[in-house]
């Protein structure tokens, strides 16, 4: 077969031929010009990159009878031998295939004589991580100490599988993916070479779609030219590697953002009556809505290896979204990819997707809704604050009405001036507590104005239960929060009975050590001494914190159930 396929007419000879591995060859060309070559290198990083083509390079540097500037000539009987693969000196082994021990053994015999006509011998040993541990450990001695005209060359695409003692007897290159413009680049030289006229969005969708391994580029182009062996543009390149058209993709989003079930389904309907898999229509998705989340991030569309108009149309789209949304809609695409290979119908998980996202947008700002509808009391009193509470809109029924009432004030016959704070009104005896002014009184610039004690109830405690936890967050914050697992559940012979769940053990025994503290906080909102005593309850269940009341009120839950919401706590 005379034809040669681009990725081995194109092989790099040279050094400087090589894309995007400067990091690599540079140091490689240094160690040969200053004389200081280690025994072994191990050359890792992804398919397509340049290690095994970059061994080969080395191994022609280092035998070559007119190398310029660590260059090989490719022009010498060495150059040529190996360039051609059929040099006694340098041996090309792949590793799964030669991976047992007596393979090895038979290196370890052979490494002892001198190379036949080269200044060095060079094995190459394709894929080392398919060694077995045995083949490991003979070549071990070996590697550490070889014959001087001896050099190891080891790739791999999975490091983590070479042993520890392989690796630290070599020095490491790490081989990295070529970046799409390095490959367009090349595409255009190539192209160039064979004739071919190719747009730059032709390329490009092509360099994308390899991922970074320059090897799949070529091999894609090879592909497209046998297609279309002179002219390629876009429709021919999306035709010949089945990729989605990017207008697709920009219909979902506009889909998604408009809310409409319909269009994309029937758009995906269209989709895959073409032909189209559902993986890579998914694929395609996600690595669009990752340059929407970018360019909303940056509000620049730099950072995106795509034409302009693309990126014209990327930044509008990308108004039309926040960034939680894009976060929300990428993770929701890349699950349903990682379930698409246990799905018995992959159709149906693709539309289960693409209707939860069209009925997800308007539930996000779900917490602004309820938090436009909050409102916060004024203070009552000097001694902390209660919770906010929540007050929803009206609904359209008597008992819902009713439930909204607001309570009735507690003393309406009690003249306002009497209830009104004077700032400047000396405290009395009264106002003072047994132990000692408390540390809340101290901090206090008002009282309330002196007046008969009226008698606790269970009612009345219950009533300014936040006051005390207040005030004992303002004594010690930890305190107020162990304080807040329990409850008043009951008031017999003038002693409040503070229950706690049998989990809150440990915060009553914190409390129990801290009675003072708490005797102090009772009496700085009841004006008056106050005794109590925790118990534990086996049968007593604590209400429920603020933030779940809210989301159990019917309210969220019917606009939960009418938006398919989810809750999503930070």
């Amino acid at each position: 077969m005379s034809y040669k396929v681009l990725s081995i007419k194109y092989r790099p000879q040279q050094f400087a031929d090589v894309v995007g591995q400067e990091h690599v060859t540079v140091t490689i060309r240094n160690a040969i010009h200053r004389d200081r070559l280690g025994q072994g290198y191990i050359f890792t990083g992804p398919r397509g990159v340049g290690k095994t083509t970059t061994a080969r390079i080395l191994a022609k540097a280092l035998n070559c009878e007119s190398p310029t500037n660590s260059e090989p000539c490719n022009q010498c009987v060495h150059c040529t031998e190996i360039t051609e693969g059929r040099s006694m000196d340098v041996q090309e082994i792949d590793g799964a295939s030669t991976r047992g021990i007596d393979s090895i053994r038979e290196l370890r015999e052979v490494v002892k004589y001198p190379p036949t006509h080269s200044k060095y011998r060079v094995y190459i040993i394709d894929e080392i991580h398919m060694l077995t541990k045995e083949a490991f450990n003979a070549l071990l001695k070996t590697l550490e100490e070889p014959p001087e005209h001896v050099l190891f060359i080891f790739a791999t695409t999975e490091p983590h599988k070479v042993p520890a003692t392989i690796l630290s007897r070599c020095q490491r290159f790490d081989f990295k993916r070529i970046g799409s413009r390095d490959m367009v680049k090349q595409l255009q030289d190539i192209c160039t070479e064979e004739h071919i006229q190719a747009d730059m969005d032709s390329l490009i969708l092509i360099a994308n779609k390899a991922d970074g391994s320059l090897r799949d580029a070529q091999s894609l182009l090879d592909q497209v030219i046998a297609f279309a062996p002179e002219d390629i543009d876009l429709n021919t390149v999306r035709q010949v590697l089945g990729i989605v058209d990017v207008e697709i993709y920009f219909n979902t989003m506009d889909a998604i953002a408009s809310q409409s079930s319909d269009v994309i389904l029937n758009a995906l309907d269209e989709l895959l009556s073409g032909g189209a898999d559902v993986g890579e229509f998914l694929t395609g998705l996600a690595e669009h809505v990752r340059s929407l989340l970018i360019v909303r991030l940056t509000s620049s569309t730099d950072l995106l290896n795509l034409t302009e108009s693309v990126k014209e149309r990327m930044m509008t789209q990308s108004k039309l979204f926040d960034e939680r949304d894009l976060i929300r809609i990428q993770n929701m695409t890349i699950d349903t990819l990682q379930q698409l290979r246990q799905a018995t119908n992959q159709r149906v998980a693709a539309e289960l997707l693409l209707v939860k996202m069209t009925k997800m947008t308007r539930a996000i700002h779900l917490d602004e809704l309820l938090q436009g509808n909050m409102s916060t009391p004024e203070k009552k009193s000097p001694v902390g604050t209660r919770e906010p509470k929540v007050e929803f809109p009206s609904w359209e029924s008597d008992s819902f009405e009713k439930n909204h009432e607001k309570p009735a004030q507690a003393n309406p016959d009690k003249p306002a001036d009497t209830q009104q704070v004077k700032a400047d009104s000396p405290k009395s005896p009264k106002q003072k507590v047994a132990d000692g002014e408390s540390a809340v009184d101290n901090q206090a610039e008002t009282v309330t104005e002196a007046a008969p004690r009226e008698p606790l109830t269970l009612e009345g405690i219950q009533e300014k239960w936040l006051d005390v936890v207040a005030a004992m967050r303002q004594l010690k914050p930890m305190l107020a929060t162990f304080l807040e697992e329990g409850a008043p559940g009951g008031f017999k012979k003038n002693t409040l009975q503070v229950f706690f769940s049998a989990e809150h053990d440990f915060q009553v025994e914190k409390l129990q050590k801290e009675r003072d503290l708490l005797k102090k906080a009772l009496e700085s909102v009841f004006q008056q001494p106050v005794s109590f005593r925790l118990e534990i309850r086996s049968d007593f269940k604590p209400k429920p914190k603020k933030e779940d009341e809210v989301w159990s009120h019917p309210v969220a839950q019917h606009v939960l159930s009418l938006f398919d919401g989810e809750i999503i706590k930070d």
